[in-house]
């Protein structure tokens, strides 16, 4: 009788537990975060809609919420400071979009502090293409700053050289652009000191842009056009980059064995192409996750490792309206619900 008795307590318990992830996605995803899904490594509930995709930067996890900046320890996920932001950005408390966007995050050479970029093309609220968030340690705000518009282009990265600033910029409003610049003082020359094209045949995806964990620089992912519209095997190149190589760095390229619609169209001038305009992009240091409307089932997400070229993974996104980005390395991947909800899932 005893041991009858513990079977229910043991399931009351496992319930009360549970209730820190309240929010995540509801009671179903409540059941694969108490164990059943074999690759849940943590989750937490931070009690506010979130507004972007998780990323980890330096060994931080680093989310938008819509009052402030969540920052998490990557190896523990109830580990967090906030950071509310220094003015209202215009987001309800029960906000909720259908696609959150990525950010970006670098740390400024010469405070030391955490700044953040959302890297999307049409945001019409809150922190818009180009938008810096600085995490104040002395006043514990996230302080905003507007895109200066006179550039040419945002301010979506900070790298350094030889210890002295540089910046990326990247055309606005745009998922995929032909060329990214090189700065090194944004105000004197908003343009760029030197311009990274796209061969003739690719475009950058622009929301793949990712700060290096030690600030050095940038990797982005190309997308080679197809010279046709529809379904096909898609190839892409990963460029990690730094001035003084900004022009020579050679990518490394790979080609899916899954098949990508593309199907936005681009001209050279002489030949016409195709690339995948409904398509998430996430690269680190070894490995590309790709997920969207443009696979065949939408709700796949897959990782290859861009080295060997062999897909790694082709698995559902886990959770119900959840928004995956890859972790600094590894296969690891950082998971936003828009409730409120951050889970890490290891697949290594």
């Amino acid at each position: 009788m005893e041991k009858l008795m513990r079977i229910p307590m043991l399931i009351l318990t496992l319930l009360l537990a549970s209730c820190e992830y309240l929010g995540f996605d509801g009671y179903i995803n409540q059941l694969e975060e108490i164990g059943i899904n074999h690759e849940l490594a943590d989750a937490v509930s931070l009690g506010q809609h979130l507004v972007s995709r998780p990323r980890e930067f330096n060994g931080r996890v680093y989310v938008l919420g819509t009052r402030g900046v969540y920052v998490l320890r990557a190896s523990r996920l109830s580990s967090y400071q906030y950071y509310p932001y220094s003015q209202d950005l215009g987001y309800e408390r029960d906000f909720w979009e259908d696609r959150l966007p990525p950010i970006n995050c670098y740390r400024d050479p010469v405070s030391g502090r955490v700044v953040i970029n959302a890297l999307h093309e049409d945001w019409d609220r809150g922190l818009r293409y180009g938008d810096t968030l600085t995490l104040d340690e002395d006043t514990q705000q996230a302080i905003f700053e507007p895109a200066d518009i006179s550039a040419y282009g945002p301010l979506v990265s900070h790298i350094t050289e030889s210890g002295s600033r540089a910046y990326v910029l990247i055309p606005y409003f745009d998922t995929h652009v032909d060329s990214i610049f090189w700065s090194s003082d944004v105000a004197v020359n908003p343009g760029g000191d030197q311009e990274r094209l796209a061969s003739a045949s690719e475009l950058f995806v622009s929301q793949s842009l990712r700060t290096m964990p030690q600030g050095a620089g940038i990797r982005v992912v190309a997308q080679n056009g197809t010279g046709y519209y529809g379904k096909g095997s898609a190839q892409f190149t990963v460029y990690n980059i730094t001035p003084p190589d900004w022009i020579s760095a050679a990518g490394i390229s790979l080609m899916t064995s899954d098949l990508i619609f593309n199907d936005r169209f681009f001209t050279d001038g002489t030949n016409d192409y195709y690339v995948a305009s409904r398509l998430n992009v996430s690269v680190n240091n070894r490995y590309l996750l790709l997920w969207g409307d443009a696979i065949e089932d939408e709700e796949t997400m897959l990782i290859y490792d861009y080295v060997t070229g062999e897909r790694k993974l082709k698995t559902d996104i886990p959770g119900n309206e959840t928004f995956p980005e890859l972790a600094e390395s590894g296969m690891d991947i950082f998971v936003t619900s828009i409730r409120g909800g951050v889970a890490r899932y290891a697949y290594d």
